[in-house]
């Protein structure tokens, strides 16, 4: 099964998870917190009179602390996951997250909003409108605080899916190469089998051979050459045809072939010359790697001038086999065993 990497030596110096970087999600929380400060902290006081001028500055005191409080917030939950992950510890992380990123800044705001009451005009000191700034604080920093674990739970989410798609993957890859293996077995079991019943076949053709040439040879009928058989498949059906029968063996597209002398061309059993050889015995004899010619079939050989042979068969077609450029000395014997070689008529 294929195995999910393990995370690298750089992976682990990271804070876990890699996130509270993008500083523009701070910039514009802290416009909006900022604004809704503005909006209903002081809507019954001070903005009620105030001008578009003073309004836009106190909007800009409003985002300054909250883009403060939030940068803190941030590279303290980012410190929290160095010491103390979700993962980890997490009741522990809970407290410690709740203390640092919402109760104390909520305190700390808080305070700053009481010592800066002293300095306030009696009517906005005593206007639950200051007062609501502390809760929306609070609210706000309690949802800010809510992102991050709700963030932290997407990221874990995202990683176990990707492990699990991993997994997976991984798995249906073994599968795939187990059917592939076992598919390869079943051929090569199928090949030997099929192999073994060709061979059985062969061996009981060769011994019902055997036992009709004693039958005839104690008859005297016929002679041992035309006791021989050669073994023809096709298809499902198995022809017995005897040597007499065959001229030659030739190659025809890569592929062995064998004519008849009544003119009949038929494939061949076997997939290659020397193969057919084997089968055939010292009968036939090869010429030029192409053709194995009978014995019997030969009507007559010819010396051309280019000193090169050529047989002459005595099958339906009369056909001509033209021997290799260069003289072979063992074909010469092999032909002489059978006809003599003539030279070229002049015409």
């Amino acid at each position: 099964m294929k195995k999910v990497p393990p995370i690298s030596d750089k992976e682990k110096a990271e804070p876990s998870p890699n996130r509270y970087r993008d500083r523009v999600v701070i910039l514009v929380a802290s416009a909006v917190m900022g604004a809704i400060l503005s909006a209903y902290g002081y809507r019954g006081g001070i903005m009620e009179g105030a001008t578009h001028i003073e309004f836009i500055i106190i909007c800009w005191l409003y985002f300054l602390p909250c883009c403060i409080v939030l940068l803190l917030i941030s590279k303290k939950t980012v410190a929290l996951d160095k010491t103390c992950a979700w993962d980890v510890s997490f009741y522990r992380r809970a407290v410690l997250q709740l203390f640092y990123c919402w109760f104390a800044p909520t305190a700390v705001v808080f305070m700053v909003f009481l010592l800066s009451s002293f300095i306030l005009p009696l009517s906005l000191r005593e206007s639950t409108f200051l007062h609501i700034d502390i809760y929306i604080v609070a609210l706000l920093l309690l949802l800010v605080n809510a992102c991050y674990v709700i963030a932290f739970y997407m990221k874990q989410a995202d990683s176990l899916f990707e492990k699990l798609r991993l997994e997976r993957n991984a798995w249906e890859e073994e599968a795939d190469r187990k059917n592939a293996a076992f598919a390869k077995i079943s051929a090569e079991e199928r090949k030997i089998i099929q192999s073994l019943k060709e061979q059985i076949v062969v061996l009981q053709t060769k011994l019902e051979t055997y036992k009709d040439a004693v039958k005839l040879k104690t008859s005297g009928d016929t002679t041992a050459e035309d006791d021989k058989v050669y073994l023809h498949k096709l298809g499902a059906t198995t022809r017995r045809i005897m040597h007499g029968e065959i001229a030659l063996f030739f190659m025809r597209d890569g592929i062995p072939w064998f004519g008849l002398k009544n003119g009949e061309e038929h494939l061949a059993t076997e997939k290659t010359l020397s193969e057919v050889h084997k089968v055939v015995g010292d009968d036939f004899f090869l010429v030029k790697r192409s053709y194995l010619i009978n014995n019997n079939a030969i009507e007559r050989c010819v010396r051309r001038s280019d000193k090169r042979l050529v047989l002459f068969l005595c099958d339906k077609q009369k056909t001509e086999v033209l021997g290799p450029v260069e003289p072979d000395e063992n074909l010469e014997k092999r032909i002489l065993k059978v006809v003599d070689i003539l030279a070229e008529r002049k015409k």
